[in-house]
């Protein structure tokens, strides 16, 4: 008997709804839905659960292969998880940027250095772009961060990082243009540290 028939047999033999097991198990009534029809597996935590709950040894709910399986799905989701959270600490530390002295202005005949907030700039329409630049890499720093958590849009979450770094990419040129080769230097470490985070995201994929 596959694991997905296994676990219907079992809940129903406990006569619990898929949501009542779910809410057991900590988890979403999807969730036993989409193990129960075999589009996915439990993970090794609640496979513990499931163990636990039912009275049954991991070696009598699960063949040799379905553990080795799961094992390997865990080990991929943990690399997964790992790649995007670092994406979200580059697009992290690029927005701090802008609390740092990492901008100069001319006081006289010497340049001082100072943080967006105490920039001076002619051009109103330079300094907007700049809080809209970091502000936005703060929004991908959370958003990454909450995709990777909650394992949401797994089947859409390649383009969200692209976007990211097509971002990074725009956010470069920009300083660039504007003349501030500090921001720019750490811009560009961050966007290669994120672009082979990316590599490894698609091959581990």
């Amino acid at each position: 008997m596959a694991l997905n028939d296994r676990l219907k047999y079992l809940r129903k033999k406990a006569n619990y709804t898929q949501q009542e097991l779910a809410d057991k198990l900590f988890v979403t009534r999807a969730a036993i839905s989409k193990w129960e029809t075999g589009k996915g597996n439990p993970n090794i935590e609640s496979l513990k659960e499931i163990s636990e709950l039912f009275n049954i040894s991991i070696n009598d709910l699960l063949s040799s292969e379905e553990l080795i399986l799961i094992a390997t799905d865990s080990t991929a989701d943990k690399k997964r998880f790992l790649s995007i959270f670092g994406y979200s600490i580059f697009d992290l530390f690029s927005f701090i940027l802008m609390f740092l002295p990492l901008f100069s202005i001319r006081v006289g005949d010497v340049f001082k250095a100072v943080n967006l907030f105490n920039h001076s700039i002619d051009s109103v329409i330079i300094i907007v772009i700049y809080y809209v630049v970091f502000i936005t890499l703060g929004i991908f720093s959370l958003s990454e961060l909450i995709i990777g958590y909650f394992g949401l849009l797994k089947g859409k979450l390649k383009y969200v990082l692209i976007l990211s770094s097509l971002f990074s990419v725009f956010s470069l040129f920009v300083f660039i243009v504007t003349n501030e080769p500090y921001i720019s230097f750490f811009i560009t470490i961050f966007l290669i540290l994120k672009t082979l985070l990316l590599f490894n995201l698609m091959r581990n994929k």
